[in-house]
């Protein structure tokens, strides 16, 4: 046993020493920080903007001639749109000049309300002729109710009427687990083909190593793998929980400005149970691929050996990780049910099938059992 510690102190020291793992540990909690944050920053930004009408704001470096128009619906667009005398011009040829020496990004040549021109220079991503025609036709229906004795604020009251309605979800929720099933199937795989290529290279290279020698001479090979294999873990585990802490810590700073359909999508998909099967399957998913990587490192002679050597069993985490992004929307097809209970797949299918679906206690006792 002794010497399994020292496998493995020796494995997790030359880990944590190495400036590429505390880089690459540091960075990605700054991101996820960073991510965690964002709403609260955004908020902030948008609370620090002048409180523009909504048509103002897009319509403030245009142009246009509204002479066809008479002098009430000229007078209801000017106002609509906050239109300055300065962005008014007398004929259409004065408006296509302005255009033309790129004074305003765009120009509209109104015939009527149910008519107009829209004079690009560079047309740019943004269809301002979609916009100011939504514009030109509020601006009509207004005019017409009023004129048929209709008062127009009636008629958007009904217009806006909501029917009142409630969802009760007796299984799973879809819809508000699918972009959280998303990602863990992503990062889950990712960690598994990152920390697992780490493993095996760090078996392949004893082979060179003068200290890995001397162990070599002194150690079971079991406790050997034992020491590699755990140390790897151990490390991978830190810089994990190092990743989410930062992200929890910035959730909880930033809480207060998430929007309240992503509080409601986390509340519902991360619930204790949901949570229980993502640590178990993810972490003993994670110890099999990380002993299979050992295992196929050991067999290689040389370090140029070890891309084709691990080449088999990163197949098979990536036609895992397949099978559950194409069994998304057939949760319960055969495919995903053999593929939730299978070790080598199970690992990613299983979690992303009990937050999308109800899954038997039988078929969930199976596939933890057999993982």
């Amino acid at each position: 046993m002794r010497n399994y510690w020292n496998v493995f102190r020796f494995e997790a020291l030359d880990l944590l020493k190495k400036k590429s793992t505390l880089i690459i540990t540091l960075a990605l909690s700054v991101i996820v920080l960073g991510v965690a944050l964002l709403p609260m920053i955004l908020v902030e930004d948008e609370a620090s903007e002048p409180d523009y009408n909504e048509y103002q704001q897009q319509f403030e470096g245009a142009a246009y001639h509204l002479g066809a128009l008479d002098e009430s619906s000229r007078a209801v667009l000017i106002e609509s749109l906050g239109i300055e005398d300065q962005q008014l011009f007398e004929s259409s040829e004065e408006l296509t000049q302005a255009i033309t020496n790129e004074e305003y990004n765009v120009g509209f040549d109104v015939h009527s309300l149910l008519s107009f021109e829209t004079i690009y220079y560079n047309r740019v991503l943004t269809s301002f002729e979609s916009l100011f025609g939504n514009v030109l036709l509020d601006v009509y229906r207004w005019q017409e109710y009023e004129a048929l004795g209709i008062d127009p604020s009636e008629i958007i009251e009904v217009e806006n009427t909501q029917v009142e309605s409630t969802v009760t979800i007796l299984g799973r929720d879809s819809i508000s687990n699918y972009f959280v099933t998303y990602v863990l199937s992503f990062v889950v795989y990712f960690i598994v083909l990152m920390y697992g290529n780490t493993i095996a290279s760090n078996v392949a290279r004893e082979k060179d190593s003068r200290a890995m020698e001397l162990l070599i001479t002194s150690t079971r090979p079991t406790q050997l793998i034992l020491g590699k294999v755990t140390a790897v873990i151990g490390v991978s585990l830190l810089q994990v929980a190092c990743i989410v802490i930062s992200g929890l810590i910035g959730f909880s700073i930033a809480k207060g400005s998430y929007p309240e359909v992503v509080l409601m999508v986390f509340e519902s998909s991360l619930t204790p149970d949901s949570i229980f099967v993502m640590i178990f399957f993810s972490l003993f998913g994670f110890f099999l691929y990380t002993f299979i990587y050992a295992s196929l490192g050991s067999l290689v002679s040389r370090i140029e050996d070890l891309a084709s050597g691990v080449m088999p069993i990163t197949f098979v985490a990536m036609i895992a990780l397949f099978l559950a992004m194409f069994s998304i929307n057939d949760v319960d097809g055969l495919m995903n049910r053999i593929a939730s209970i299978v070790p080598f797949t199970s690992f990613i299918a299983m979690p992303s099938r009990y937050m999308l679906t109800v899954v038997s206690p039988f078929e969930m006792a199976l596939a933890m059992g057999l993982l």
